[in-house]
Formats: C-alpha cells, structure tokens, sequence
C-alpha cells in the first residue's frame, strides 16, 4: 500500500469510527477530517499526516493523528485524548495497512493564550521481515 492511500485509509476509518466513541464520552463532534496538518485555526480538528516510514530488520510506517481541539479546556481535552486512545487500542486494525502490529506514543500541547489544546498521537505500524524480503 502505498502513503496516499494508507494516510487517506486511516483518515477515513477515523472518521467513520471515532463520531461514536466521542458521542459515548458526551463530548462535541470534530467539525472536520483531514489528512494534512490543519488548515484552520479556528475549528475543531482531527487530522492524519505521514511522518516516516523505515526498512531495516523491520518495516514501519509512521503517522501522527492530531487532535486539534479550540476553544476546549484542558481537562475536556482528557477525555477527547481518551477517546482517540481507545479508538487507537480496540478499533483501529495495522492488518488493514499490511501491518502486524502497532504502538504509540500520546502528548498534549497546550496554549493557554488562543485557548487552544492538541492532542497528538504518534502511531508506529511494524511489520518483521524475512530473509526473503
């Protein structure tokens, strides 16, 4: 699979996945999906980038998924970060991306002076090679 459709994949199982996991949480919806860094400051964004991906005794691919969340404080910020994480633990499948396993890596970035939180959450899929590879 290559990174276009790998990225966009993901984004679109997110978004199809995570609305339901935030409406248990009683927590607003994202007004928007996206793959990229986002584009607008103002809105409640979550979004999908590529970061890297390495071949060595091992293939991975990484991606970060950012949760852009303006105008949220930041301890309603914890349970959006619950959320991605249990998406990311229960539902989110690396076998759907050619993958056999995943792992992360969570960090909150916040700025009290535009009263903006991020969640982001670093994603590394990995997959063992053979001698045949």
């Amino acid at each position: 699979m290559n990174i276009y459709d790998t990225i966009t994949g993901i984004r679109s199982d997110i978004e199809s996945n995570l609305p339901a996991l935030l409406t248990a949480a009683s927590l607003t919806a994202f007004d928007e999906y996206t793959e990229g860094f986002p584009k607008d400051q103002t809105k409640k964004i979550c979004a999908v980038w590529y970061s890297e991906h390495r071949r060595n005794i091992e293939q991975s691919f990484i991606f970060t998924i950012q949760a852009q969340l303006t105008g949220v404080q930041e301890l309603e910020t914890y349970q959006y970060l619950d959320a991605i994480e249990t998406y990311v633990k229960t539902i989110f499948m690396s076998e759907n991306y050619g993958y056999v396993s995943s792992q992360y890596d969570c960090m909150l970035l916040t700025n009290f002076n535009n009263g903006q939180c991020s969640v982001m959450f670093e994603v590394t899929l990995t997959e063992p090679l053979d001698d045949c590879d």
